[in-house]
């Protein structure tokens, strides 16, 4: 089950986001490198916790259990999203985006349906807040993020090209 994230969740939350992260320091190595303070690595996803407009979700696999189980929770996968309103200008309309800032999901749980049923209550929630769009920045690195992100029908919004120097 999806749920709100509090802060009892965090320890599993940031070990998630530790595998996600290190998927970028050995994809983009150049840019990207392991903190030298995890404290403020982790802080950064305690402060979304609150912060207005932003949202901090995780997916309990223990809350599929059986009820009998009584199960803790087992956080296997978290998504952090923000809403950013846009006013209109002379050039564009007003509107809210729905933006994932992060998204992972455990490595030992993933190919099983977790990242889906994380990716549709995002979705679902986005639409009860009347965002526009829902977007994300996907690495070109990381196919299988691409793939399953197009696989809900996200498309390009844009590209940044470079050209490391």
């Amino acid at each position: 089950m999806v749920r709100l994230a509090t802060e009892s969740d965090l320890p599993a939350v940031l070990a998630i986001r530790r595998q996600v992260h290190m998927l970028h320091v050995n994809g983009r190595p150049d840019i990207y490198r392991m903190p030298e303070n995890a404290a403020e690595f982790d802080q950064t996803l305690l402060d979304s916790l609150k912060t207005p407009d932003m949202y901090v979700f995780v997916v309990d696999a223990a809350t599929n259990a059986l009820p009998s189980d009584s199960p803790s929770p087992q956080i296997v996968g978290y998504a952090v999203v923000q809403y950013k309103h846009f006013g209109a200008l002379c050039i564009a309309k007003e509107r809210t985006s729905a933006f994932i800032d992060e998204f992972g999901v455990d490595e030992a749980h993933r190919h099983q349906g977790y990242g889906r049923e994380l990716m549709n209550a995002v979705l679902a929630h986005a639409k009860e807040l009347h965002a526009d769009d829902l977007a994300l920045n996907v690495w070109s690195f990381n196919k299988n993020a691409e793939a399953f992100y197009k696989s809900f029908g996200m498309t390009p919004k844009q590209q940044t090209l470079e050209l490391p120097l």
